[in-house]
């Protein structure tokens, strides 16, 4: 079964929701800071709030939530054909990869492109990220190490809204206003908005996101570029390149190019990386923590850059996977 509402009690319900409002507070109480700074900080307070508020289930108290992540500064480039804006040769394909996993097994992802707005409703300023979100055209990875010699893909389905949104900061946040929105990539303007606290727990919830599995075959949909980006995101060389450059954090300067936080599990994706050597893990965490500066992206890397995704994993699991990360 899923874990929903249903199988969690109306307390632990309440601390996911106290837990997730926090994280996001914390997450964007500098909203002048460059939309990888933002996602970074989300990075860094979403699995460490989540953790700290120890949510079980109540199917016989024995599945807890447990939140990993890890901050990857250099973001996957692609193309296609017949950009709308011509001046650029490749863009980002997304800044954040939300990953769950229910009990059952069953897994879901959403894959944000953050962007920061004065209003809702807006149109996104970069068309050909836009069109790339809305109409999903054939692309082609330019710097991301895959398991496949064909680098093109082509993520399709009725649901695909429902794995390609939007993460909208609010750049200038009033009283009780939402701090983050998700939103549909729609045209001409995009739609069906929802808070970023209400997505994200509906979403840990099993509520929201596209369903996922292993790719079979010669897939090239949307199950292999999930694939993609975790394997590329959690592969040795990149973050030990990472970790040997700018992703050491600096006592000077606070400034990371690549980290984790929150904790793993022996069924989780990042599980290899946290037992990796070098790479900072920014624990212990405290409320009054502080979460990394980044540096600016360098725009001028392509081909020659590896590159990952930033990913915030969300699991359901039995206490005997779990790992004592005291």
């Amino acid at each position: 079964m899923k874990i929903t509402r249903n199988t969690v009690d109306p307390f632990e319900h309440s601390k996911l929701c106290a837990a997730v409002a926090s994280a996001l507070e914390h997450a964007c109480e500098d909203i002048s800071l460059s939309e990888p700074n933002l996602v970074a900080r989300l990075v860094y307070c979403i699995p460490n709030w989540v953790n700290k508020a120890n949510i079980r289930s109540n199917i016989g108290g024995i599945c807890k939530l447990s939140v990993g992540g890890i901050f990857i500064h250099q973001r996957p480039k692609v193309k296609f054909p017949h950009f709308p804006d011509t001046s650029q040769k490749s863009i980002e394909l997304g800044d954040l990869l939300l990953l769950v996993k229910g009990e059952n097994g069953d897994q879901r992802a959403i894959m944000l492109q953050a962007k920061k707005t004065k209003q809702v409703p807006t149109t996104p300023d970069n068309k050909n990220q836009h069109h790339l979100y809305a109409n999903q055209p054939r692309f082609e990875y330019l710097n991301l190490k895959t398991s496949t010699i064909d680098k093109h893909r082509h993520i399709t389905g009725l649901d695909v809204y429902d794995g390609c949104k939007y993460l909208l900061f609010n750049a200038y946040p009033q009283p009780k206003e939402p701090l983050a929105w998700t939103a549909h990539p729609s045209l001409p303007e995009l739609t069906h908005y929802q808070t970023f606290e209400d997505e994200l727990i509906d979403f840990i919830l099993g509520y929201a996101g596209k369903p996922y599995t292993s790719p079979r075959g010669n897939n090239q949909d949307w199950d292999r570029v999930i694939e993609d980006l975790i394997v590329a995101s959690t592969d040795v060389n990149l973050s030990e390149k990472l970790a040997s450059t700018n992703g050491v954090l600096s006592k000077r300067t606070n400034i990371v190019a690549c980290f984790l936080s929150g904790e793993s599990n022996m069924i989780s994706v990042l599980d290899s990386t946290f037992d990796r050597q070098g790479l900072p893990h920014l624990n212990p965490f405290t409320s009054d923590s502080q979460p990394p500066f980044v540096p600016e992206q360098d725009d001028k890397s392509t081909n020659d850059s590896a590159s990952g995704i930033s990913i915030i994993e969300f699991q359901w699991v039995r206490e005997h996977y779990l790992k004592d990360n005291d």
